[in-house]
């Protein structure tokens, strides 16, 4: 359609200006000219000026690309740089809602972070670079860099979202496992002091701990696979790692359910220890 469109354009510069009154004139002049005294002189009168015309033409023409680059060139970076304003916008708010997860240790916080304001700060720069672009050829390869350098949707947020996630549960983990063990060992002591049999409840503190090993192991899993995550042309890879955090994040939010249900379950051994 948009060739077609500036073919049409083009056989109407074509018509305008080799079809003048002036050019009209002088081609009927000529055809009117049966002198042969006169025939050469006519001919080389009107190769002059169809010889000006194309000129003219092909100046006309060069202005009317020229017009239209520029049209384009200016379209393409509006388009540019909405495209980059859109991702700013949306890396800001990630910013801010990271600003907001209190649980987060400074370690994940500090690498998430930094995640984001280097894409952040390499799409101020791409921005400045597309507005300076003078040609279209090098501003549709700073174009290309926008998705391709610079993966937000696909490679960014989804990257930095599962690292906050797995920053989170490492936190609560790490703030309750120390302090659940400890209360639990405590409470066995004192039935052991007293006598008690602490077998069974020993036993279900050795099956807690090895699943909060099992949740820490999902975990680290978790973060190696969101931390492969690169910005590339073909995202196949970044997907699939993407994919496998998700399902270890999963896994460990099932090994967390468990971990519970065998909390309670020493909650009832302790229970059952304190009336016997």
């Amino acid at each position: 359609m948009k060739k077609n469109k500036t073919q049409t354009i083009l056989s109407i510069i074509f018509a305008l200006i080799l079809f003048t009154p002036q050019s009209s004139l002088a081609f009927g002049d000529f055809l009117q000219s049966t002198s042969s005294s006169n025939k050469n002189q006519y001919v080389s009168e009107i190769r002059t000026q169809l010889q000006e015309n194309q000129a003219e033409l092909q100046q006309t023409l060069e202005n009317f690309r020229n017009s239209l680059a520029e049209d384009r060139l200016q379209m393409l970076k509006e388009y540019a740089i909405k495209l980059i304003d859109v991702r700013l916008q949306d890396l800001t708010k990630a910013q801010e809602i990271l600003g907001n997860t209190l649980r987060l240790s400074e370690e994940n916080r500090d690498e998430i972070v930094t995640n984001m304001q280097t894409s952040y700060d390499g799409l101020v720069a791409l921005k400045a670079s597309i507005e300076s672009a003078t040609d279209l050829a090098s501003l549709k390869d700073l174009i290309r860099n926008i998705f391709y350098d610079y993966r937000v949707y696909i490679v960014e947020l989804p990257k930095d979202r599962g690292l906050r996630a797995v920053g989170w549960a490492e936190y609560v983990l790490s703030e309750n496992e120390a302090k659940v063990i400890t209360r639990i060992e405590i409470a066995i002591e004192e039935y052991k002091n007293a006598g008690k049999d602490t077998t069974v409840v020993e036993g279900l503190v050795d099956n807690l701990q090895a699943k909060f090993q099992e949740i820490q192991g999902y975990l680290d899993s978790a973060k190696s696979n969101f931390r492969a995550m690169e910005p590339a042309e073909d995202t196949t890879e970044s997907e699939a790692y993407l994919e496998a955090g998700k399902q270890d994040l999963q896994k460990a939010k099932q090994e967390v359910q468990e971990a519970k249900d065998i909390i309670q379950d020493i909650i009832a051994e302790l229970k059952s220890l304190k009336e016997n």
